[in-house]
């Protein structure tokens, strides 16, 4: 499992908090392929993504004594276009080139 923990602080109270923004798995398939399954993600919107944990996921809680429902998360919609994160692909040295990256603030 990877953690994502976001820290900000807070307008009002002018604490530093702290949130989990994403929660992904990562696991091995019968045909040995990477996979990843994002669980959970917070926008920075505020809005929620959950999607249900894999069999691997399951498999490997039962084994270690933990009984999790396979509906236990409700899966919401997924996420909109605009809502994306742009992924980009890591190159090598001889093949990278510019990549233009532009933050809303």
């Amino acid at each position: 499992l990877g953690i994502y923990v976001r820290g900000y602080q807070d307008k009002n109270t002018k604490r530093f908090v702290r949130e989990i923004a994403e929660v992904t798995e990562f696991y091995v398939t019968e045909d040995n392929e990477a996979k990843e399954n994002v669980i959970y993600k917070k926008m920075a919107s505020g809005r929620e993504i959950k999607r249900r944990p894999s069999k691997y996921l399951l498999e490997y809680l039962e084994v270690q004594g933990v009984t999790l429902d396979a509906n236990a998360i409700q899966a919401t919609e997924e996420v909109s276009d605009d809502e994306k994160d742009v992924e980009t692909p890591v190159k090598a040295d001889d093949e990278a080139e510019k990549v233009d990256v532009s933050l809303d603030i």
